[in-house]
């Protein structure tokens, strides 16, 4: 292949890829992509020079070229720094630069020495190519191996070639002042820059598809991160409980291991809204989650389970390490001291895990534990018990005046309600055969779903305004109570805790929190 031939596929290959850089500099803005297309802007007019070296003075054909190259070397590496966040190019680098022109200058246009200008050449890209990895394998930070790695093979590659230029320009020691000469040594030359530059032109495409997937793997983990991430407390939240329960699960079974979970509740904290606002009210909830996460071990996971409540998990724990845990956490509060509030106590119910038990099962038995530790007298922990009998601290309900809606057909519904409670009540107490008591509990479940219907169709043509809410409330409980009446009915759970979600969240939560919202709105 003809000298002049190689010449022209350097300049157009060097024009190609500055294009292709800046085409995409224009859609990415990412600024080591304008420096690479501005180094093979560099690489072009020096080949350009070079093509011309036999008509133009020894300043431009062998000075300027030799800067115009040296130059791009420096905007390839600066364009690597940028990538890697190294520093930028060191003042060593221009002073060595500066001197290596300075001497080119002289053995080309005062002693005319070809080799000298070689050796001049080489150790100044040599210098620059060492310099770059130095700091590439001391100083990038936050990069992969691979990444280093792939960059290392590159300017190895090219430091090799240029020891082959070196090589062959040493072996066949043609001396002329010329630098193309039309001969094998010039083609070999040539050819190796082709090489060299679409080395230098992979490499920054590699390093422009590495650094796009290395920052859209930083977005991924900023949105897992707000996706499974509590933004107020930092703890995980309910989406990444629901992806590490299966794993802790599997392992709690595969090595035969215990497991305990905590459900951790603020007690009373809607006043602290209520009082002093929803600003000093996160300000707690921040406080409690470092609490909790104090007070917790290294293998422990702690989750913003949601408002005031917070889940903790403890792998390899038992009944009586949950006890412990569960009083330091109680301890904790009571000595700490928040701002404006003062103090603040927690209600903590517990349950260990039973093999082969639905997770639903198990979260249900700890929530049921919590609303005993609040029936109470809450600042005190549950800890759930096998064989746990109907709770001691339930009597019957009594139905009062205040509890009257306004509409006869609801209040009815209600006072049946309680009435199929309290007859629930009496007969687990009394021991009333099993199937009797079956029979009470779908009697119980029947009125309940009907109850809701009712309600419902009263409250939207009273036009109630939080109508979608409440139904929303209603199938939230039907769904919860139909789980907890259906693992009564075959002896999963307790008697008791079937008793304890009635009362608590059926007939005392709903009635007195929700139900009086609208009581005297409608008729």
């Amino acid at each position: 292949m003809e000298t002049n031939n190689l010449i022209i596929t350097l300049i157009v290959l060097a024009g190609i890829y500055s294009v292709i850089n800046l085409m995409i500099y224009q859609v990415k803005r990412e600024q080591y992509l304008l420096i690479f297309a501005i180094s093979f802007v560099l690489l072009g007019f020096s080949y350009a020079l070079l093509g011309y070296q036999a008509v133009l003075p020894a300043f431009y054909a062998f000075v300027l070229y030799n800067g115009f190259n040296f130059l791009s070397y420096i905007f390839i590496l600066m364009g690597i720094r940028l990538v890697f966040n190294l520093r930028k190019i060191s003042r060593l680098s221009v002073a060595i630069t500066i001197f290596s022109l300075l001497l080119v200058y002289l053995f080309a246009v005062v002693l005319e020495n070809y080799l000298a200008r070689v050796f001049i050449v080489s150790l100044t890209i040599a210098f620059y190519f060492i310099e770059a990895l130095v700091d590439l394998n001391h100083k990038a930070i936050d990069v992969s191996d691979s990444a280093k790695k792939m960059t290392r093979y590159f300017i190895i590659s090219s430091m090799i070639i240029w020891l082959i230029r070196l090589i062959v320009i040493l072996y066949y020691s043609v001396q002329t002042s010329l630098i193309i000469n039309n001969n094998f040594q010039s083609n070999v030359f040539l050819i190796l820059s082709v090489v060299s530059v679409s080395l230098w032109f992979a490499l920054s495409m590699w390093l422009d598809t590495m650094k796009s997937m290395q920052s859209l793997d930083e977005k991924n983990n900023e949105l897992e991160k707000l996706a499974l991430r509590d933004q107020l407390t930092g703890l995980a939240n309910r989406h990444y409980f629901d992806y590490d329960i299966e794993f802790l699960v599997a392992s709690s079974k595969r090595n035969k291991s215990p497991m305990g979970m905590l459900l951790i509740d603020l007690d009373r904290f809607k006043l602290v809204n209520d009082i002093h606002g929803h600003d000093v009210g996160d300000a707690v909830l921040k406080q409690t989650a470092e609490i909790i996460a104090h007070s917790l071990r290294a293998s422990d996971r702690a989750y913003r389970w949601g408002g005031e409540e917070f889940l903790v998990v403890l792998p390899d724990t038992e009944r009586d390490g949950m006890i412990t845990i569960a009083e330091k956490i109680n301890q904790n509060f009571r000595e700490s001291v928040f701002d404006v509030i003062g103090s603040i106590t927690v209600s903590i119910g517990g349950a260990e895990y039973e093999i082969e038990e639905e997770i639903e099962h198990w979260f249900k038995r700890v929530d049921l534990s919590l609303y005993k530790a609040k029936q109470t007298g809450r600042d005190r922990y549950n800890i759930w018990v096998a064989d746990e009998d109907l709770p001691e601290f339930f009597n019957r309900i009594e139905w009062r005046s205040e509890l009257d809606s306004g509409n006869k057909e609801i209040d009815a519904d209600h006072q049946l309600l309680v009435y199929y409670t309290n007859d629930l009540h009496d007969s687990i107490i009394n021991r009333v055969q099993v199937d009797s008591i079956k029979e009470l509990i779908l009697r119980m479940t029947t009125h309940i779903r009907t109850h809701f219907s009712k309600e419902e169709a009263i409250l939207y043509q009273s036009g109630y305004t939080n109508y979608l809410e409440h139904r929303s409330i209603h199938q939230r409980i039907l769904q919860e109570y139909e789980i907890i009446s259906g693992k009564a009915l075959v002896g999963e759970i307790s008697l008791g805790a079937l008793m304890a979600f009635l009362v608590e969240k059926v007939v005392i939560e709903h009635i007195n929190q929700e139900d009086s919202k609208f009581f005297g709105q409608i008729n």
